[in-house]
């Protein structure tokens, strides 16, 4: 058994309060490593449960030079690691187009305009038949929402 660390290019997604609410912010960065944190938790309030516990986070490096910690399910990495195992029932070239399809949409570049220009366009002639804009519908909005949940941001 062989143990390395190797840096993975990565992209966080953090929601931060603001003064004036809160906004989704997106950084770029390499990550390093799993950290997990243990502590004691003192019940202060009834009802409340007390004892060890702990959490993991990932160890980052900013483009910023920054490093911080953030919670697993706000990382994504953006290399192809999962085409490097076999699962029986992929083909690796169409995961690997997907990822690199996914990885330019996610961009929000020339690709990115050019999907939500051809979703706006078909949302906002047709839906069941009538005029999305009869309707009242905005269909860049719509088109936005559509393309950023096929690419998984929303």
């Amino acid at each position: 058994m062989k143990i390395e660390y190797e840096y993975r290019p990565c992209r966080i997604k953090v929601q931060e309060r603001t003064k004036h609410g809160s906004s989704t912010n997106v950084y770029e960065g390499l990550f390093h490593c799993w950290v997990s944190e243990k502590w004691v938790h003192t019940p202060l309030m009834r009802d409340e449960v007390g004892g060890q516990m702990q959490s993991t986070y990932g160890l980052v490096e900013l483009r910023t030079g920054e490093v911080r910690m953030f919670s697993p399910n706000q990382i994504q990495f953006l290399d192809s690691k999962m085409n490097e195992y076999a699962f029986p029932e992929t083909n690796g070239a169409i995961l690997q187009a997907i990822s690199v399809v996914r990885g330019e949409l996610l961009k929000h570049g020339d690709l990115y305009d050019g999907f939500l220009a051809s979703i706006e366009s078909a949302l906002s002639k047709y839906q069941d038949g009538q005029e999305v804009m009869d309707d009242g519908y905005n269909s860049k909005y719509l088109s936005e929402l559509v393309l950023n949940r096929l690419i998984g941001e929303e």
